[in-house]
């Protein structure tokens, strides 16, 4: 009897809580699920749940996650522009959550997580380095062209086994931001370089921008920093720092202004010259140098990497794709030499397919920002501090932009008679507005050689006797593939 009383009595505070906590909130919030515990389907296939829930509540929905935090999902191009574009001013900032900050010790110097003055300083030294080490010119295309014959040459060696493609595809992509970054690149046989983008994919696959761990008080990270499977997490995290933190130490020894070899040289430079002006505020703080040069290292290699590998992915699906790109690379480029990136336009297909692959399997699928203050979105209100989401998949799979949009199909990016690409107003693939992915151009070129590279020599398909590879990703920071094998057959 006594226990029923206390149950009862224990639901009707609950209910009471509820009932208080909804008259507390704001007015014209974007709807959304009442229920806080809506909040755990979203530690699993995030964007698709996140997707099916604006069917259901609208392009603009709002929902509470643990700790109370607010968080607006953005599932239409119009709304996505509407903040990015129009209201740039009030969603353009990006926050660190209490893990984030606890992993990074802090978001200045970074790119990807930094926010106010010292990121603005920090995108626009990004831009400038990447320029003046050849991003957009013919000098960055010409080391992809290189590594790509690399690349090719390792997987002749798997004489049609069937082999991981992960590892080959990675150590490739990653050694153009290496060269870039660390003035080097690394053979593919290199265990202990192998090992470090290992450690890399494993931290970008571990946390969403919706996972629970973001909700955890700022006192208690310290103490889950040692509970599994954040214990991993932080012990891969220290490994990559310290092994970006022992190459920038070598580069300050050996540093010459008169021979700047890499964007180490440039940033250290950069941070002495800021150092003697004497300034109040330096944005160039030499013990963040890691910060900075490890945002480079991780956004150019994981991104590309697996755009590589979905398209490889989606060739054992579709191998009639593969077949149409490497009839068009014979017919305008034959196979003597790569295309170069400039004549992308005078190969339709190819690059409708690589457009169709990044709309049907988006490696960014959710991108996270911060209402920076009162702000109204969509008609609804959004109180400043708000964690505001895009939804890239959802804009990608807008059945009202897409016709069959969880079908692949090329075409859909090819004029009527497939002589020109057709650019579509909802293929945002690298975001939009001030926080535009800041290597686009390096991911474009390094995709397009890449990929045409491999077409020219190689046929992709799946062992025999093996299934087909998974087209579900595994979604952390990035929508990454399921591991799977294939066989590359050279080419008459």
């Amino acid at each position: 009897m006594e226990l029923n009383v206390l149950t009862v009595t224990l639901l009707c505070f609950i209910v009471l809580i509820y009932f208080i906590w909804i008259r507390g909130r704001p007015r014209n919030l974007p709807p959304g699920p009442l229920n806080p515990l809506a909040v755990l389907r979203f530690q699993k296939n995030v964007y698709i749940v996140a997707s099916r829930f604006a069917k259901k509540y609208g392009a603009v929905y709002s929902m509470r996650g643990f700790g109370g935090s607010l968080f607006v999902m953005l599932n239409s191009i119009e709304t996505i522009k509407e903040a990015m574009l129009d209201k740039a001013d009030s969603f353009s900032d990006r926050t660190a959550s209490a893990v984030f900050d606890f992993i990074n010790e802090g978001s200045k110097g970074s790119i990807l997580f930094g926010h106010g003055e010292n990121w603005k300083e920090m995108r626009k030294f990004g831009a400038n380095a990447l320029r003046n080490f050849g991003v957009g010119k013919r000098s960055v295309a010409n080391k992809i062209s290189e590594e790509t014959h690399f690349l090719v040459a390792a997987i002749k060696e798997t004489k049609g086994n069937k082999f991981d493609p992960v590892l080959l595809v990675n150590n490739a992509v990653s050694n153009i931001i290496c060269n870039i970054s660390f003035g080097e690149r690394y053979d593919y046989d290199n265990v202990k370089f192998q090992r470090l983008l290992s450690k890399l994919r494993s931290v970008a696959g571990a946390i969403t921008v919706t996972s629970l761990l973001h909700s955890i008080p700022r006192v208690l990270v310290p103490m889950i920093s040692y509970v599994p499977p954040f214990s991993g997490t932080i012990r891969n995290f220290v490994v990559l720092k310290s092994y970006v933190s022992d190459v920038i130490r070598e580069h300050q020894s050996t540093l010459d202004s008169n021979d700047v070899r890499d964007i180490i040289d440039m940033y250290l430079l950069e941070a002495e010259k800021q150092e003697g002006l004497g300034k109040s505020e330096n944005h160039y703080d030499l013990g963040r140098t890691w910060r900075f040069i490890m945002d480079l290292f991780a956004a150019g290699s994981d991104t590309t990497t697996n755009s590589l590998l979905w398209t490889l992915a989606i060739f054992c699906h579709y191998p009639e794709v593969q077949e149409k790109i490497y009839k068009e690379l014979l017919d305008v480029v034959g196979v003597d030499r790569l295309p170069t990136y400039e004549e992308r336009s005078q190969l339709p297909y190819t690059e409708a397919v690589i457009l169709e692959v990044q709309r049907f399997r988006p490696v960014v699928p959710l991108v996270g920002h911060l209402c920076s203050r009162d702000e109204t979105l969509g008609g609804y209100f959004i109180p400043k501090g708000s964690k505001v989401v895009l939804n890239i998949w959802a804009s990608g799979h807008d059945s009202t932009k897409w016709e069959n949009p969880d079908d692949f199909n090329p075409e859909r990016f090819l004029s009527p008679d497939g002589k020109t690409v057709v650019n579509r107003e909802s293929h945002i693939p690298f975001s939009i507005g001030r926080r535009v992915c800041l290597g686009e151009t390096l991911a474009k070129t390094e995709i397009f050689i890449f990929l045409t590279g491999l077409v020219q020599r190689f046929r992709f398909r799946v062992p025999d006797g093996d299934p087909l590879p998974s087209l579900d990703g595994n979604h952390g920071v990035v929508l990454s593939t399921r591991p799977y094998e294939i066989c590359a057959e050279m080419r008459a």
